[in-house]
């Protein structure tokens, strides 16, 4: 095989394993389900809220918050993680009423994800919608916000593209000059 063959294949091969190597950091899990689940009527209160995703997730920063009709902030325990499973334990002496969930957790890329949903104890309307998307890091503790928005969610795909062209670029010049 003559030597420039050697290297466009060889080119090609690097530009692969870079492709290869970072496709698993543009998975991101999901939530599976949540208990209780969006829009229920309970009949008592629940003894906890608990998330399960399609994979495990961060324990460092995985929040759950949840506020009643009026705004008012409802005392949950702090999130424990257990692989894809996140739980936080709801107050006994919670009120009857609507409330939403707004959650907040990172998967094991590191990539953000939060959501909200609502239900209602003994007849309330349920407060929120479901949703769940990506977003963008945040690097403070405060509490989950009550909106989410997606940003970012590109870059995965855009970072291993640019590498590869910049390689594919690298390669034919180097390719022209020893034609030369």
């Amino acid at each position: 095989m003559p030597a420039r063959l050697r290297r466009v294949w060889a080119v090609l091969a690097v530009a692969l394993l870079a492709v290869v190597v970072a496709s698993p950091a543009s998975a991101h899990t999901d939530l599976v389900s949540s208990d209780p689940e969006n829009g229920a009527t309970l009949e008592a209160a629940p003894d906890q809220i608990t998330l399960k995703f399609a994979e495990a997730v961060l324990s460092s920063g995985a929040q759950i918050v949840a506020k009643s009709a009026d705004g008012t902030k409802v005392d949950l325990g702090p999130a424990q993680v257990s692989g894809a499973k996140v739980t936080s334990t709801w107050p006994s002496d919670a009120a009857d009423g609507a409330y939403k969930v707004s959650w907040r957790v990172s998967g094991e890329d590191g990539h953000p994800l939060e959501g909200t949903f609502g239900f209602s104890i003994k007849g309330a309307e349920p407060t929120a919608t479901a949703s769940a998307e990506p977003v963008a890091p945040v690097e403070s503790a405060s509490p989950v916000s009550d909106t989410t928005e997606e940003s970012g969610s590109g870059v995965n795909l855009l970072l291993p593209a640019l590498f590869v062209a910049a390689l594919a670029v690298v390669g034919f010049f180097v390719w022209r000059s020893r034609a030369n």
